[in-house]
């Protein structure tokens, strides 16, 4: 019996002594393991090189410019945008990418929203208006929008217009905003017929508004409305297209034997107008053709204060139609005679040569240094304060910076472009020059 029971007593020190190691190694592990994941955890995602967090303490996209994922590749941060709110993309060194979004952007400041047409750029307050009818009609303005940046009108199908503004939110003024009530009725039936397509008789009420002596339109109104106007004419005088009922355009059919210098003062007009408006070489002519000719002559208001000529035409019953307007440069000294003035007879020049009253120099034709540049109208005075006038012309310049000032020897001086025009505007003889303070 004896060895049973030391067999038992010797497999229970075993296993105590065992448990014991087991224990120590245990524990032994687990402070290995502790300290291991202390310093897994302590360590983190280190930055490499020298990126560091912005200056504000965000970390939006491209704070970093270097990181390092768990395969201790290196992977790159490539920002959108370098604006507030922009979504960057992180690609890792496998190449998938990782969509990063930053936090939401600010928003941005409220546009002014701007409709140009052909008759120049009018704002339009700051989104939600809304445009309607050709080049030069009206709007009617509406809830301001919020639109960000520089924005087009409303949702951005507004067609361009003339405006009216109605909202205490929208900028800019427009034809009518504070005129009488017969003239703002007149003016809002103009612009009508233009919505309507009724361009010859807009013209018609709208050159009644602006050419009437006796009941001037404000400065600001009467140049919206001469900027309406010119751009109806381009159509109306200026194509080869007649409306019907145009009173002052018709179509010439070329007969056998035609010449445009004989056909033209028949309609009180040059052939280099027809010429012009048509696009034909008055030399190659082909019978049958129909050309666009104008009824004349053309007549001229300068005034003075603003530096411009008003070009009009008579309608058969007598009437001012009024076609374009022009900058000019004037007299020194205010030395441009005011009054009632006449294209003289033959008195129209191309390439013309000119001697200095003051000094006897001579200039001739093609000299670059000839202050007439390449046209002269000469007028001749028909008025009490202009009758016996010598002298006095209207003329190109080689110093267009001298339109819209006080420079010349007491002359009207237009761009090139625009005495060119006029020369083939105004009839020698029969076109009247009306010069006003």
């Amino acid at each position: 019996m004896a060895l049973p029971s030391q067999s038992k007593s010797s497999s229970s020190s075993f296993r105590s002594a065992n448990g014991g190691w087991f224990k120590w190694v245990g524990l032994v592990l687990l402070i290995v393991a502790l300290g291991v994941g202390l310093w897994v955890w302590t360590r983190g995602e280190a930055p490499v090189g020298s990126g560091t967090t912005p200056p504000d303490g965000t970390a939006g996209v491209g704070s970093r410019p270097s990181l390092r994922d768990a395969t201790g590749s290196a992977s790159t941060l490539t920002p959108a945008s370098t604006s507030g709110g922009a979504t960057g993309t992180r690609t890792t060194a496998l190449g998938s990418p990782t969509n990063i979004t930053p936090p939401p952007p600010t928003p941005g400041s409220t546009g002014t929203a701007t409709t140009t047409s052909s008759t120049g750029t009018t704002p339009t307050g700051t989104g939600g208006s809304t445009l309607t009818g050709p080049a030069t009609t009206t709007y009617t303005a509406g809830t301001p929008g919020s639109a960000t940046g520089t924005a087009a009108a409303g949702d951005g199908s507004a067609t361009p217009g003339t405006s009216t503004a109605t909202d205490a939110s929208s900028t800019g003024t427009s034809p009518g905003s504070s005129l009488p009530l017969d003239q703002n009725a007149r003016l809002q039936q103009g612009m009508r017929m233009i919505e309507q397509g009724q361009l010859v008789e807009a013209r018609d009420v709208l050159s009644d508004l602006l050419l009437n002596e006796e009941n001037p339109l404000p400065a600001r109104d009467a140049q919206a409305v001469r900027d309406t106007l010119s751009s109806i004419n381009q159509d109306l005088i200026f194509s080869t297209r007649v409306v019907p009922g145009d009173p002052v355009a018709e179509y010439y059919s070329v007969n056998p034997g035609d010449f445009l210098s004989r056909v033209a003062p028949r309609y009180g007009i040059t052939y280099q107008l027809i010429e012009r408006i048509n696009k034909v070489d008055s030399r190659r002519l082909r019978v049958g053709q129909k050309l666009k000719v104008i009824r004349g002559p053309a007549h001229a208001i300068v005034s003075k204060s603003d530096f411009r000529m008003d070009i009009y035409l008579h309608s058969p019953n007598g009437k001012k139609i009024y076609v374009r307007s022009f900058p000019i440069g004037l007299g020194e000294d205010n030395s441009t005679p005011v009054g009632a003035w006449r294209i003289a007879s033959g008195g129209k020049v191309v390439k013309p040569t000119w001697t200095n009253p003051r000094t006897g120099e001579f200039f001739a034709a093609d000299d670059p240094k000839n202050p007439l540049g390449g046209y002269w109208l000469r007028l001749e005075g028909t008025g009490q304060r202009t009758t016996g006038l010598q002298g006095y012309g209207i003329h190109g310049t080689i110093e267009p910076e001298s339109i819209g000032k006080q420079m010349s020897m007491g002359c009207i001086r237009m761009g090139a472009e625009d005495i060119a025009l006029i020369y083939e505007m105004l009839v020698d003889g029969q076109s009247t020059v009306t010069v006003k303070d």
